[in-house]
C-alpha cells in the first residue's frame, strides 16, 4: 500500500512526537519491515506476523497525550468492530512497552484518493463508483449510530481493482467515544466539513457525513478543493456540460441547512446514478458496478419522514415486489418471460446477460392543490342617503375577518366581487350642497340666464348683438340637484374591498433523470391524499415537497393568502438492473407493478428485427404489384 491506511492531511505543529520504531524491530508478534508512510497519528510499516507467517501493515502511534491515545484507540476499536467490504478492517491492536500503542491492518494495495486527485479530476464512472462504495460504508456507520466526521480524500483509499475503502475513524462521534471538545477546530476542520460541524459536546447528525461526501464528490468531478463554508461552489456545467444534471444532486448534498440534505448516502448515490446515466457507460476496467452484488432497497426520503402518512398497502406491495426481484433468479425469470412474449426481443434475455447490480426504490409524484384568496386593502365608497343619522358603535372588523359567501365546491374560482365591511357605515351631510339638496348652477353662476352673442342681419347690413336666454342646464332656476348626494342632502360612507379566489395546481417529482417520465406517471398509484398545513415543517423535510411549497407560497402577501391546500402523492416502484452484455455495462429499468421493461437496443434481437422488416417489405411489395396488375393473384 502506498501511503497510510489511517491517513489524514492534518499535522498540527503542537503535536509532540514519541520515539518511533525502526525497520527490523519487533512489536509483540510482528516483525517490522520498511516504513511506507505516516499520517497525523501513526507511522506505518510493512510487517510480518511471526506466528502466522503472513504480511500485514502495522501502524505505530507517534504522538503523546491522552487525546492522541484516545483517538488512536477509538479508530482501532471502530474499524475492528464494523465488518463492511468498504471499510478497512483492523485485525489487531495493543500496547508495546518499547514502542507504545499500535494497530494492525491488512496489506491492501491501495493509494489515498488524494494522491489520485493530485493529478486532476477523476473520470465520472470511477468517481461514481468510489462515491457509491464510500456511501455504503457511511450508511453502515450511521446504522450503528456512528458519525465519521472526517470524510475527505486522505481518509479514502482506492485499491488497484477499483474498490474504495473508508478509513480514519479517530474523530468519529459515538455514544461511548472520548470527549474531543478540547481539540482546536482550526486544526481539524477541513474544507470538506459541514458548516455546522463542531467537536463540542452534543449529538452530531448523519447530515455531517452527507455534506462531506458531497464535498469529496465535487473534488473528484472538478479536480478542485471545495471553496469552504458559506461559499457556493461553481457549477459542474461550467467545467463539463455533460455533468450539468449532477449539479442538483451536489446542491442538495452541500445545502447549508442540514435537513435539506439527503437522509442517506444510498439516496444520494441513486440520484447521482440517475443524473449521470448518460455519461457513465464506460468500457473495460471502468465498470461502474461489481459482479455478484445483491439486490439493494433504497428507501425514499418521503418514506423516512412521512411513512405514517403514506398508504401502508402501497408500501407493503412495493417491498414485496422488490423482494421477488432481488431474491434468487427473480430478475432473470422476468427477463426470460418478457423476451419470449415478442419475436423481436432477444431470446432468453435473462440468461444472456451478466447481472451486476439490482437496485429497487419508489419514485413519487407530488400534486399540490392550493386555493388562494385575495382581499384588497379597503377603500371608501359613498352613496346618496336619506333618513336618520347612521353611525355604528361597533368596531369595524379586519377585512380578513369578514364572512364572505363562497361556493361549496373546494378549490373553485370566485370572480372579483366587491364586499362591504360590516359596521363601517357612517352617514354625513353632503359637503357639496351642505344638506340643501341643491347647488348653484355652475354654467350660469346662479343667474338662471346666459348672455349669448349672436349675428343679426338687417337692411343696413350684418351686426352682432347680445341676447339673454334661459340657462339650458338649470332651465332658468339658477340651482341644480346636487349630483353628489343625488338631492338627498346626505351621504352614506362605507369601506369595501375586492374579494376573489383562485385554485392552482403545483406539481413536482423526485429526481427521475434518465427514466421515462410519461411511463412513470401513467403507472403511478395514489399513496396519499389529504389537506395539509403548508407551514408544518414536516412537509419541508422532503426536498421535492419543500421546493413545491416554496414555489406555491411566493405569491402570498398582505393581500393574498392561502386558505386551503391539498396534497396528493402518487408513487410507483422502480427496479434498476445494471448488467453486462458483450463486455459492455448497460442498465435497464423495471417500472411499476406490471413490470414494464425499458432499456437500450441490447434488449432486442437485431437479426430478428431485420428478418421481420424484410418480410413486411416483401408483403407490401407483392401487394403493390398485385394492385397495379404487375402480378396476378
Amino acid at each position: 500500500m502506498k501511503g497510510s491506511a489511517m491517513a489524514s492531511s492534518r499535522q498540527p505543529a503542537k503535536a509532540a512526537a514519541t520515539s518511533a520504531a525502526s525497520e527490523g524491530a519487533e512489536i509483540k508478534n510482528y516483525h517490522l519491515g520498511e516504513r511506507i508512510g505516516q499520517d497525523e497519528l501513526a507511522l506505518v510499516y510493512r510487517a510480518r506476523h511471526l506466528t502466522l507467517d503472513r504480511d500485514v501493515h502495522v501502524h505505530v502511534l507517534r504522538r503523546s497525550g491522552w487525546i492522541a491515545v484516545s483517538r488512536f484507540q477509538l479508530a482501532a476499536k471502530l474499524a475492528a468492530r464494523i465488518q463492511h467490504p468498504h471499510i478497512l478492517p483492523v485485525l489487531d491492536a495493543g500496547h508495546d512497552e518499547r514502542y507504545g500503542y499500535y494497530l494492525v491492518t491488512p496489506p491492501v494495495n491501495a493509494v489515498p484518493l488524494q494522491q489520485m486527485l493530485d493529478k486532476g479530476p477523476i473520470a465520472p464512472p470511477t468517481a461514481i463508483r468510489i462515491f457509491a462504495h464510500i456511501g455504503q460504508a457511511v450508511d453502515e456507520l450511521h446504522r450503528q449510530k456512528i458519525i465519521h466526521r472526517d470524510i475527505q480524500p486522505q481518509t479514502i483509499l482506492v485499491q488497484t481493482n477499483g474498490t474504495a475503502l473508508l478509513t480514519g475513524f479517530s474523530l468519529a462521534a459515538t455514544v461511548e467515544g472520548p470527549d474531543l471538545s478540547e481539540l482546536d477546530e482550526a486544526d481539524y476542520l477541513t474544507p470538506y466539513a459541514a458548516p455546522e460541524q463542531t467537536f463540542e459536546e452534543g449529538t452530531p447528525e448523519p447530515s455531517l457525513d452527507i455534506y462531506a461526501l458531497g464535498a469529496v464528490l465535487y473534488h473528484m468531478l472538478t479536480g478542485e478543493v471545495p471553496p469552504g463554508t458559506g461559499i457556493e461552489p461553481a457549477s459542474l456545467a461550467s467545467r463539463n456540460p455533460e455533468l450539468a444534471p449532477a449539479d442538483r444532486v451536489l446542491r442538495r448534498m452541500l445545502a447549508p441547512q442540514p435537513h435539506l440534505r439527503y437522509p442517506s448516502a444510498a439516496q444520494a448515490a441513486a440520484a447521482l446514478r440517475g443524473a449521470l446515466r448518460a455519461v457513465v457507460e464506460p468500457g473495460g476496467n471502468e465498470a461502474l458496478t461489481e459482479a455478484g452484488s445483491e439486490g439493494q432497497w433504497l428507501e425514499n426520503p418521503m418514506e423516512i419522514v412521512l411513512r405514517d402518512r403514506l398508504d401502508a398497502n402501497f408500501l407493503e406491495r412495493t417491498r414485496k415486489r422488490a423482494e421477488q426481484l432481488h431474491n434468487g433468479e427473480g430478475v432473470r425469470r422476468l427477463l426470460d418471460s418478457w423476451s419470449g412474449d415478442n419475436p423481436v426481443r432477444r431470446r432468453q434475455l435473462g440468461q444472456a446477460i451478466r447481472i451486476d447490480q439490482v437496485v429497487s426504490y419508489n419514485v413519487y409524484f407530488y400534486d399540490l392543490k392550493v386555493l388562494y384568496e385575495t382581499r384588497t386593502y379597503p377603500e371608501t365608497r359613498e352613496r346618496p342617503f336619506s333618513g336618520s343619522r347612521v353611525s355604528s358603535r361597533k368596531q369595524a372588523p379586519d377585512r380578513w375577518q369578514v364572512d364572505v359567501a363562497v361556493p361549496e365546491e373546494p378549490f373553485a374560482d370566485v370572480p372579483v366581487t366587491e364586499v362591504a365591511v360590516p359596521n363601517s357605515e357612517k352617514s354625513s351631510v353632503c359637503p357639496r350642497c351642505k344638506g340643501e339638496t341643491r347647488v348653484t348652477c355652475a354654467r350660469c353662476q346662479g343667474r338662471g340666464t346666459l348672455d349669448i352673442k349672436r349675428t343679426v342681419k338687417s337692411p343696413t347690413g350684418t351686426h352682432s348683438e347680445l341676447q339673454t336666454v334661459d340657462c339650458p342646464d338649470c332651465h332658468g332656476q339658477a340651482l341644480l340637484t346636487c349630483d353628489r348626494c343625488d338631492g338627498q342632502g346626505s351621504l352614506l360612507e362605507s369601506s369595501v374591498f375586492q374579494f376573489s379566489r383562485r385554485g392552482r395546481l403545483w406539481q413536482n417529482t423526485d429526481e427521475i433523470e434518465g427514466l421515462p417520465q410519461r411511463t412513470l406517471e401513467e403507472r403511478s398509484e395514489q399513496a396519499n391524499n389529504a389537506a395539509i398545513d403548508l407551514h408544518d415543517p414536516m412537509w419541508h423535510a422532503v426536498q421535492p415537497l419543500h421546493e413545491l411549497i416554496e414555489e406555491a407560497t411566493k405569491s402570498v402577501g398582505e393581500e393574498t393568502r392561502i386558505v386551503a391546500a391539498e396534497l396528493t402523492i402518487r408513487g410507483i416502484p422502480v427496479t434498476e438492473v445494471d448488467y453486462t452484455f458483450r463486455n459492455k455495462p448497460r442498465t435497464l429499468a423495471i417500472i411499476g407493478f406490471d413490470d414494464n421493461i425499458r432499456g437500450d437496443l441490447s434488449l432486442f434481437d437485431s437479426e430478428r428485427i431485420l428478418i421481420v422488416t424484410l418480410a413486411i417489405l416483401l408483403v407490401v411489395l407483392v401487394a403493390a404489384m398485385v394492385y397495379f396488375g404487375m402480378l396476378r393473384p
